[in-house]
């Protein structure tokens, strides 16, 4: 479907998090190409929209306790944040499952 160009609905603000996998199993190149993507996407995100970022091993680390708007502050705090995400020691290992339920509300709002 190709909606029609006079066509103007209004844009969602969205939450975003992301979720990056710092466990061993995983290069360092392909930690530091999610970092690099993570990057490029926060460049992308709108005025209206805010975000957090989830580094998780066997163990999770939030960047901030609540999520933060798109601005130049946060995407400091954000830069910051995603420098010191290393690769976890030699045992670590990933569970996707655990940053998903922590991250996934309770409750949404109503629309």
């Amino acid at each position: 479907m190709i909606p029609r160009p006079d066509l103007n609905l209004p844009k969602l603000s969205q939450k975003i998090t992301f979720l990056i996998d710092r466990s061993n199993s995983l290069q360092q190149s392909r930690l530091t190409a999610t970092k690099a993507a993570v990057h490029k996407a926060l460049a992308e995100l709108s005025l209206e929209d805010s975000f957090n970022i989830v580094a998780f091993d066997s163990k999770m680390e939030k960047m901030s306790p609540h999520y933060l708007p798109c601005t130049g502050k946060s995407y400091a705090v954000a830069e910051e944040f995603l420098a010191k995400i290393q690769l976890g020691s030699f045992f670590s290992t990933s569970d996707l499952y655990k940053p998903l339920f922590f991250t996934v509300p309770v409750y949404a709002d109503p629309i």
